[in-house]
């Protein structure tokens, strides 16, 4: 008997949430009609609020409180491409310069 490592019978799982994940940062980029470009971004946004807010198979928890043994903060999440400011740091300012610029999210940091 042959073990097929790559197929998808065997990977069907994780075929599953890459799909989830490729949806999710399709509708991302569609929804707010972000440059392609941004694809690799988008795919690391949606990671970052799937393993907070997402279920795990093991106790209904996510894979954050799993870890962390503490509910994740879900208030720091907002809408990817949505308009934000930055805080600009004492030390890279003049005198007179703005406290922050307006930007779009495009990631978490």
């Amino acid at each position: 008997m042959k073990n097929l490592v790559y197929s998808l019978e065997q990977n069907g799982r994780m075929e599953k949430e890459m799909r989830t994940i490729l949806k999710a940062a399709r509708t991302a980029l569609h929804s707010k009609t972000q440059k392609k470009l941004l694809w690799v971004e988008a795919i690391n946004s949606v990671v970052f609020e799937l393993y907070r807010v997402g279920n795990c198979p093991i106790k209904g928890q996510t894979s954050f409180e799993l870890w962390y043994d503490k509910e994740p903060n879900i208030v720091i999440f907002k809408e990817f491409g949505s308009k934000v400011a930055v805080h600009i740091p004492k030390e890279k300012m003049r005198k007179l310069d703005a406290k922050n610029e307006d930007t779009i999210l495009v990631r978490y940091v």
